[in-house]
């Protein structure tokens, strides 16, 4: 509207910060110097709600606020989540000319129109960040699941290799135990003169056979 002063707020660590005027080259509320007051436009703004300031000029003096501004009234409009708002306004109307209850109901319905679509846009933002923080984590797991993919296939190669080594390794005494056994078997008329050295060898292949067994299971139980 003409005449009007806009100023348009931030929240940056949870406090409104002024980032942009209209129609003036500072926030009146803001500059104002009022002893004991702290800074008028801040406290108006935390409050997270709409307010109307009338008869600003009479109000800053008597808060021996300096320098006093030239302006009528002042209303302030939180915009985005009630608890949260993403952004503020402060309007400003001239000197001697408060809002009218047109104008009242225009700045009540931009504030209406405002507010969810900022809201929404807020919902927008944290779903994209909540999407990007899956897929780091996607990504993480990925990562992990690979390497223990790695670390599986290293294992069951090493398994393969250690139950191949152990295969042939039994296979050495059986293969001793049945020969001497079929010697014996097949050469009855020098089994006498052969049993001890025939057995002697059965007996030692077969301790070795018993110990490879008894390691072979003591891994698996470790296993």
């Amino acid at each position: 509207r003409p005449g009007w002063k806009v100023s348009v707020f931030a929240p940056r660590a949870g406090n409104p910060v002024l980032i942009e005027c209209v129609g003036q080259s500072s926030d009146p509320l803001w500059e104002a110097d009022a002893p004991g007051a702290g800074n008028l436009a801040l406290s108006l703004l935390q409050r997270n709600e709409r307010m109307r300031l009338d008869n600003l000029q009479i109000r800053l003096q008597e808060l021996k606020a300096s320098p006093p501004p030239d302006l009528g009234e002042a209303m302030a409009l939180p915009v985005g989540p009630p608890e949260a708002p993403s952004g503020y306004f402060i309007v400003y109307s001239p000197p001697d000319q408060p809002f009218s209850k047109e104008e009242d109901r225009f700045l009540s319905l931009l504030e209406q129109l405002v507010t969810p679509r900022l809201t929404t846009l807020g919902l927008v933002q944290e779903l994209a960040e909540a999407n990007e923080r899956l897929e780091v984590k996607v990504m993480d797991r990925t990562a992990d699941l690979r390497l223990a993919l790695t670390q599986l296939t290293e294992i069951n190669q090493l398994k393969r290799a250690f139950l191949n080594n152990v295969s042939h390794e039994m296979k050495t005494p059986l293969t001793n135990i049945r020969s001497y056994a079929d010697l014996l078997r097949r050469y009855p008329q020098q089994r006498e003169k052969n049993l001890d050295e025939y057995l002697g060898i059965i007996h030692g292949e077969t301790v070795h056979l018993e110990t490879m067994v008894n390691d072979l299971l003591s891994y698996t139980k470790v296993k």
